[in-house]
């Protein structure tokens, strides 16, 4: 059974926040295919916080590869 954070969802605008990036660029890395497209809930945008996470960590092995 997977757990339950898999399933947290934030909007585009806090995954900018976590990351200390604007809206617009969360949506850059959107289309250049760095984050999953996110998930729609009536009018509202949604990332799964596990994606936002993820990225996160894929960049800081880049950094210090």
């Amino acid at each position: 059974m997977k757990e339950i954070n898999n399933f947290k969802l934030i909007s585009v605008k806090d995954a900018g926040k976590l990351m200390a990036i604007s809206r617009r660029t969360v949506e850059r890395l959107v289309s250049g295919g760095d984050l999953p497209r996110p998930i729609k809930i009536g009018g509202c945008s949604r990332l799964r916080i596990k994606d936002v996470t993820g990225y996160i960590e894929r960049m800081e092995v880049v950094k210090w590869s």
